[in-house]
């Protein structure tokens, strides 16, 4: 990272314009092209600094892990990787304590740490963290080391009078330390990196959590938590609450409360390993509950019929619905006769009754998946979506010639659509090469496993998505709504990233 390499020489025409104008108009530009004026002018430079340096990223160790990349015998190109990626984050580092203008423009920092419990860089990252006195985001992702009470002080310190979002992994070392960081209004303790940890805390006391949650009451209005924590809450801790996420909770005793009591919820998130027969019971018993609901994502789940019709009686009373992700597994026991497309009939015919639905992702599970299914699945997408992802998990996927046009049609009708993704465990070329040679005109982003890229526009207007290169494993995996330049995207692509990596 170079921020003192501008040329000191203005352009002749650079002062025609006063400071305040160009300010506005390089805010307005993409990270990119804002970073391409680095070297342009001492004037530009100065401006593009904020806006290409308010999000710094930390890197500790390398992603892909070791023991994730497959490649035990390339020791050598890792050593190398790695001590460039040491030298990155030092020269990072140093620059932010050398450089208190530079590090008061820094309002998002992130941690990627897939290294050692190195004492040095911990300490490092806490010095430069207590220069940084305008962070307003804070995420720790990764398996080691994990933040420290060093850490998370300098954090407070410097900017606790700013900071408003939280996001560190769910851990008992963890879990104190997010009461000390107040007022938040989004606070993340999301699921550990590492398995380990992750079994642990399955059903473990959580008291911590509630303190945290306790402590933010006034303010927190996103609330995303790993585990059974929210149940040590006090009810009127949540009631401000318009996002909540509740990741792999063993039980779901007492969330009907919740859903009576948090009018204002607006964006609710329950990835179920267990629990789903519960929230089936509580919908079917309250089916008006929630009724400002503007993005449901309900992942890991199943119902019988009477179960299928209680959710989507839940869905067809909420008109302000514009997102919805149903992660639907596949019942083993159920004899495949019926043309269904991978949901209960209920679920599908409920769709184009949403009037306000524009961000759609389904899990197709079945054991076959036919020209005929396709048929079938595509009479109920709505027509007026903007993003869709397909989650195909089917055991043969094309049993007869023509399926592969049978999903270019689907697709094809929805001409509004800006963003496509495709998770489909059989990966087959045809599929991809069909889509991206058939998409709709208003196609800007196409995902297929974790290949995503942009589509790009020749001078006629038509797609090249050929010529654009495909996103980094490692933006794929941390990639944020920034990244995506659309938080419902974001939110589509939220808890798929392991099932795209894993393709």
């Amino acid at each position: 990272m170079t921020t003192a390499d501008a040329p000191r020489s203005e352009p002749k025409d650079s002062l025609r314009l006063p400071p305040e104008i160009w300010r506005l108009v390089v805010q307005n530009l993409s990270r990119e092209d804002a970073r391409s004026l680095l070297s342009v002018c001492t004037l530009f430079h100065e401006l593009a600094v904020p806006s290409v340096f308010s999000h710094v990223t930390v890197r500790f160790g390398l992603w892909p892990p070791h023991d994730w990349s497959g490649d035990e015998n390339d020791d050598t190109q890792q050593s190398k990787e790695l001590r460039r990626s040491e030298l990155s984050t030092c020269e990072l580092l140093f620059h932010i304590l050398r450089t208190p203008s530079f590090a008061r423009v820094v309002k998002k920092l992130s941690v990627r740490a897939y290294g050692e419990e190195d004492v040095f860089e911990l300490y490092a990252l806490k010095e430069a963290i207590l220069v940084m006195t305008n962070i307003a985001s804070f995420c720790w992702e990764g398996r080691r080391p994990l933040p420290t009470a060093l850490v998370l002080d300098a954090l407070a310190h410097s900017s606790g009078h700013v900071l408003c979002e939280l996001s560190l992994p769910s851990t008992v070392s963890t879990w104190s330390y997010a009461a000390k960081l107040q007022p938040l209004q989004a606070l993340t303790l999301h699921r550990p990196d590492d398995e380990c940890d992750a079994l642990l805390l399955s059903g473990s006391a959580q008291v911590p959590i509630a303190a945290a949650v306790e402590a933010n009451e006034e303010t927190l209005t996103r609330l995303t938590l790993y585990g059974d924590g929210i149940w040590d809450c006090p009810l009127r801790s949540l009631l401000r609450l318009q996002e909540l996420e509740l990741i792999l909770p063993i039980s779901l005793n007492g969330f009907e409360h919740v859903m009576a009591q948090c009018a204002e919820l607006r964006y609710l998130t329950l990835d179920l390993k267990s629990g789903s027969r519960h929230f089936v019971r509580m919908v079917q018993a309250h089916p008006t509950t929630l009724p400002l609901l503007t993005a449901f994502k309900l992942l890991g789940t199943n119902a019988d019929d009477a179960g299928s019709i209680a959710l989507a009686d839940f869905l067809r009373d909420k008109k302000n619905l514009r997102m919805l992700d149903f992660g639907w597994l596949r019942n083993e026991e159920v004899v495949e006769d019926g043309p269904e497309g991978g949901l209960p009939l209920p679920l599908l015919e409920v769709l184009p009754q949403l009037p306000a639905l524009e961000v759609l992702g389904l899990t197709v599970a079945r054991n076959r998946l036919t020209p005929a299914t396709i048929r079938f699945l595509a009479q109920y997408i709505p027509p007026q979506l903007s993003a869709l992802m397909l989650r195909l998990e089917s055991r043969v996927f094309f049993e007869v010639n023509g399926a592969a046009e049978e999903w270019t049609n689907l697709v094809a009708k929805l001409t509004s659509l800006r963003y496509l993704h495709v998770l489909n465990k059989a990966l087959l070329g045809d599929v991809k090469r069909k889509l991206l040679e058939n998409h709709p005109r208003s196609l800007e982003l196409f995902g297929y496993g974790c290949d995503m890229r942009w589509i790009g526009r020749d001078l006629s207007g038509h797609g090249s998505p050929k010529d654009l290169p495909p996103w980094p494993l490692a933006k794929v995996t941390f990639c944020t709504a920034e990244d995506f330049g659309c938080a419902e995207w974001e939110w589509l692509f939220r808890y798929h990233c392991l099932d795209a990596l894993a393709l």
